[in-house]
């Protein structure tokens, strides 16, 4: 550029500039895990883990520094159903859906717990006479526990008041360890 010859009129000369911007992101994990726990003597079943990403892009200002956002579409996790567990009843049939709008303020995890509590079961200890079609002289009556526990009946005091009574010991399938079924 050079000066004019007009001495009476000030020259101006303009420069333009614009706003640098940038692409920008940021990422944000949902992890949620379900978790089983079953009275001991059960099998536990594995943990369900879930994680959702998200991705979120946006321009930013390279002179005010502020960012613009991009709107970002929220997901669902998915539903659990419990594992049926023969002799075991969970507190939750299913862990629900559940839908997730990010954050984007860190990576998140949850964990949800099912807790199985073992059922009622019921068994019953039968003294039958061999001599007349194994019909039933008497019977131990209800025999109530939980899954899996020790049935804490001993035959040793009837079979003996059978015995007195005249009857011969023959056999028993009842173990000295006998533990309620879980159906």
């Amino acid at each position: 550029a050079t000066y004019d010859t007009d001495d009476k009129t000030e020259q101006i000369f303009t420069v333009v500039l614009k706003h640098g911007h940038k692409s920008v992101d940021r990422g944000q994990n949902v992890k949620r895990t379900v978790v089983y726990e079953v009275p001991a003597g059960f099998d536990t079943p594995e943990s369900v883990e879930e994680t959702l990403s998200f991705t979120q892009t946006g321009d930013q200002d390279l002179v005010t520094k502020e960012i613009t956002w991009n709107s970002v579409d929220p997901q669902s996790l998915k539903t659990v159903t419990s594992p049926t567990i023969s002799g075991l009843t969970p507190d939750k049939d299913e862990v629900a859906s559940q839908e997730v709008v990010p954050t984007f303020d860190g990576d998140k995890e949850t964990t949800v717990k099912v807790v199985y509590t073992a059922n009622e079961q019921k068994a019953k200890v039968n003294y039958v006479d061999q001599d007349k079609d194994n019909s039933l002289i008497e019977d131990s009556g209800d025999l109530i526990g939980l899954s899996k526990d020790l049935i804490g009946y001993r035959t040793k005091d009837t079979i003996k008041k059978l015995v007195d009574a005249g009857y011969v010991f023959v056999s028993s399938d009842y173990p000295t360890d006998a533990a309620y079924d879980t159906d």
